[in-house]
């Protein structure tokens, strides 16, 4: 077949299809670039909904979990309240039976003033644990002594301290404080269970 175009004219139609393609692909890859932009730019601003939806909601949950803060530490403290009241029941001790080896273990001319007793002085962690404060009156300074050592000598408690002994400056004519003048403030360590399992 003889082509009758002319070899420069046909240069021109040869470049025109060739820039018609490429004009077509250049199109293309405007609009698949804008497309993907676009897909890019929903998700952005689709995620960047979703993260001001969750920030609300962990603000929203963080505050219902702060109103329930004062729950969960009163629920912890009576957990391990039963917890030490599950190991004295276990080991029969009743706190009657406590105050009447307390009472033997107190020498003549004493008598016990207060007893803090408590099941978190059993359930502390670390050195404070078993730690109690005993308040006794005595008729002298050296009663409240031998009261320290027989409290030291009875398989009840551990590690006595006698904290304070005093007087009143005036003596009231009567009732305790006249029979039983000096006030001993005493810290105990309470062995309370090993007792119990004797």
């Amino acid at each position: 077949m003889i082509n009758l175009l002319n070899p420069e004219h046909f240069a021109e139609l040869k470049a025109a299809r060739l820039n018609f393609r490429l004009r077509r692909y250049i199109v293309l890859a405007v609009v698949a670039t804008v497309g993907i932009a676009a897909i890019y730019g929903g998700g952005y601003w689709s995620a960047s909904n979703e993260y001001v939806l969750a920030e609300k909601q962990n603000v929203a949950a963080l505050a219902e979990l702060k109103s329930h803060e004062g729950l969960k530490k009163r629920l912890a403290e009576y957990r391990a309240n039963l917890v030490i009241a599950d190991k004295i029941l276990n080991t029969q001790v009743v706190y009657s039976e406590f105050l009447v080896y307390t009472a033997q273990a107190m020498p003549p001319n004493t008598i016990l003033a207060s007893v803090s007793l408590s099941t978190k002085a059993l359930n502390v962690a670390g050195p404070q644990k078993g730690i109690m404060s005993l308040e006794a009156r005595t008729k002298s300074y050296d009663d409240a002594l031998r009261l320290k050592e027989s409290l030291e000598a009875s398989p009840l408690f551990s590690d006595v301290r006698l904290k304070q002994a005093s007087t009143p400056d005036k003596l009231p004519i009567a009732g305790i404080e006249r029979d039983y003048p000096y006030q001993g403030s005493y810290t105990v360590h309470l062995d309370l269970l090993e007792k119990a399992n004797r």
